[in-house]
């Protein structure tokens, strides 16, 4: 499992465990396992970002990333258990807990007078703390995935000042009529393309990095669909849609004969801050809804889900990728916003928009529709429908596929989080 552990002003991927535990506070991506006699001492980080379940089996403790893998050694999915984000748990090595303690974050001060111009500024400093720690620990080169939007461009614009080298990933699916045309003539005709992957490719262009395309026939949805649901541990369609876009990333990177391990990060979790997820519609149906209308409450549901789903880390795993969310460093920042601002349908212009240059700022597609669902058709989603995989396919794909029943779905996640 890849690790960013951030303690003060210094980062690290791999300590003893006598150094962790001297530390006040912590934060970072990471999912530590450390043995020390006959105990295992469990860290997780808050958001649970990288996931870790555990299962007694014989006698003897079994860890995973994936709940699904354990499952089939457990029938009746009752004795698996997901360590606790945000703690360190203290196992015996016959699966009983001895001790459990809430990691400390490093406390973040807002200023007495909160404008956007210094909540952007705190937030520029932190991103950049967690890109620094990153090229410590895993070197001068970088991917990031750059989906056109303002987050990713963020995340591209400061990792272009910190890393020596940036390649930025943008994907884009073509319906199979057009993808056998884009093959038989290698045609770079602008109309195969989303809007969002061509203006990807204008922000690279703008900031100086490398652009890598990876453009995908839409079949490759449903061929893939099984194992984009095994590895993101869901059924939700949302989240599908999503690990079927990183799965399409991560497999074409991993044939690229140029990349060497070095570490992918994303754009991903600043929707859930500032609870800027919305239903899409097609032919007049609702798509991810939230049936939630307080912003407050919202944000928190979005947050606590992150703890659930693997669409990102599970997926980029698979192909020993390491994956990042520099953003995570924040979330106390946005989780403290007074409700007034989180009220302010463009809060996120308004604060993070100031990090970026105003040309680029120009470029972002404000108006963004969500990668898996840009593209002629729909995109991802759109392919979907066309196939008839509703949420309700899904779930039936998802029981069938590994044996689960809808009963044990419903208790599987509430409110984002993984079963205890």
């Amino acid at each position: 499992m890849y690790n960013l552990i951030i303690h003060k002003d210094k980062s690290y991927k791999n300590l003893s465990l006598n150094k962790i535990l001297k530390f006040k506070e912590i934060d970072g991506n990471f999912c530590i396992i450390k043995k020390k006699s006959n105990d295992y001492y469990i860290f997780r980080d808050h958001l649970g970002t990288k996931k870790l379940f555990w299962l007694v089996k014989k006698g003897k403790v079994l860890f995973s990333d994936n709940f699904i893998k354990l499952s089939k050694l457990d029938k009746s999915n009752k004795n698996i258990k997901s360590f606790r984000s945000g703690f360190l748990t203290i196992l015996k090595k016959n699966g009983k807990i001895i001790h459990q303690k809430k990691l400390k974050r490093p406390k973040i001060y807002l200023p007495d007078k909160i404008t956007n111009k210094n909540i952007s500024s705190l937030v520029k400093n932190r991103v950049n703390r967690f890109l620094k720690a990153l090229k410590s620990n895993y070197g001068n080169e970088v991917y990031v995935c750059l989906s056109g939007g303002l987050d990713s461009t963020i995340i591209a614009y400061l990792a272009s000042k910190i890393f020596k080298k940036v390649t930025a990933i943008s994907c884009s699916m073509i319906n199979s009529n057009d993808y056998k045309k884009y093959l038989k003539h290698n045609d770079n005709n602008k109309n195969f393309f989303s809007q969002d992957f061509l203006i990807a490719k204008r922000i690279s262009e703008l900031l100086g990095i490398n652009f890598k395309p990876i453009i995908f026939n839409e079949k490759e949805c449903l061929k893939d669909l099984k194992k984009v649901m095994y590895l993101s541990q869901d059924w939700r369609d949302f989240n599908v849609h999503c690990a079927i876009l990183n799965f399409q990333i991560a497999k074409n990177l991993k044939k690229d004969r140029k990349y060497k391990s070095q570490p992918v990060i994303t754009g991903d979790f600043m929707n859930e801050f500032v609870a800027d997820y919305k239903s899409e519609k097609i032919n007049n149906k609702l798509y991810y809804e939230i049936p939630i209308k307080n912003k407050k409450r919202k944000q928190q549901f979005l947050i606590n889900g992150l703890k659930s789903s693997d669409r990102e880390n599970g997926i980029f795993g698979c192909f020993q990728i390491p994956s990042f969310q520099p953003y995570s460093i924040v979330s106390k920042i946005f989780e403290n916003l007074p409700e007034n601002y989180l009220n302010d349908e463009d809060v996120k212009y308004k604060i993070n928009g100031k990090i970026i240059d105003k040309k680029l700022l120009n470029i972002i597609n404000k108006k963004k529709i969500r990668a898996q669902v840009g593209g002629k058709g729909g995109g991802i989603l759109g392919s979907m429908i066309k196939n008839k995989i509703d949420q309700k396919k899904l779930i039936k794909i998802f029981n069938k596929n590994f044996k689960f029943d809808d009963q044990f779905l419903k208790s599987f996640i509430f409110l984002g989080d993984y079963t205890n």
